[in-house]
């Protein structure tokens, strides 16, 4: 086949598979945009890059047909390639740009009760553009996973009203030191921008949400982390009978070994689960105690 007729192919069965209809409702996809059926979609697929066609979900199954940036509809996806309807029947792509799931015009106010970013895509790890403080938008798109395309006085670009900075945070007292990596992320959301890992590490929270986020800055800048309760050693003050020779670690679970106690009678000021906190020639260290 020539470039021409290459080309007319990949028009006509652009034309074939946008006017192709489409249910009313999704189906194989969560609220957060998360596919959870991957065997039986109802989907559309926008992407914004020429993508090949496939005659089965295999790269070296090429059709020789090439669609145009278009939306189209989904039915399956199966290593990474979407089963779409075309007038030739079922066929495959494998976008390699980006994509967007379920995207559709929409006519609607938005009211942002707090400072939200904005970015140049439905993705929080994707471009910001900027943040909006508290103000009322206009969508003119939406997407999957509750993104909105808006236009504002700095232009347009996509919102998640779960992701934005909280109304609300009390003030802590004290450091907090959670035990095992903890993610900072841009936002308080776990979709949004990792900037960093608190690793077996102390921070003062600059302040905490009613649901466990903590506002902390350092080398990364402004982050949030979350951590519940049962994530932050409790202080006791326990005396502590080891019976055999006990390993000394400078943290629970991830940290790192230090050395070895013989059998004695220790003071405990931290515990978490069957974890002691205890001062030793090498300072703070941690010991698991089996205490049946």
């Amino acid at each position: 086949m020539n470039k021409r007729g290459a080309a007319v192919v990949a028009l006509t069965m652009a034309i074939a598979i946008m006017s192709g209809g489409q249910a009313s409702a999704y189906s194989g996809i969560d609220e957060q945009g998360f596919i959870t059926t991957p065997e039986s979609l109802d989907i559309t697929v926008t992407f914004m890059e020429p993508e090949p066609v496939y005659d089965a979900a295999e790269p070296e199954r090429k059709s020789g047909v090439t669609l145009a940036p278009q939306t189209v509809h989904a039915k399956a996806i199966e290593n990474a390639f979407f089963k779409i309807d075309t007038w030739l029947g079922d066929k495959w792509i494998f976008p390699k740009g980006r994509i967007i799931y379920n995207l559709e015009p929409i006519q609607k106010e938005l009211a942002l009760p707090a400072t939200t970013p904005m970015f140049d895509f439905p993705n929080a790890l994707q471009k910001r553009l900027g943040e909006l403080s508290p103000q009322t938008v206009t969508a003119f798109e939406q997407a999957a996973g509750r993104w909105y395309h808006v236009r504002t006085p700095q232009g347009d670009g996509w919102i998640n009203l779960a992701i934005a900075l909280p109304k609300e945070v009390q003030p802590v007292s004290g450091s907090i030191k959670p035990v095992g990596d903890t993610l900072i992320l841009q936002y308080p959301h776990e979709r949004a921008q990792l900037v960093g890992v608190l690793r077996n590490q102390a921070v003062t929270p600059l302040g905490k949400t009613s649901d466990n986020w903590y506002h902390i800055q350092g080398t990364f800048g402004d982050g949030w982390v979350h951590v519940e309760d049962s994530q932050l050693p409790k202080p006791v003050d326990k005396l502590i009978t080891l019976n055999r020779e006990t390993e000394i670690m400078d943290y629970p679970m991830v940290g790192n070994w230090l050395g070895k106690l013989a059998p004695q009678q220790i003071r405990a000021t931290g515990q978490w689960n069957n974890w002691y906190q205890i001062q030793t020639w090498l300072g703070e260290a941690w010991i698991v105690v089996d205490e049946r």
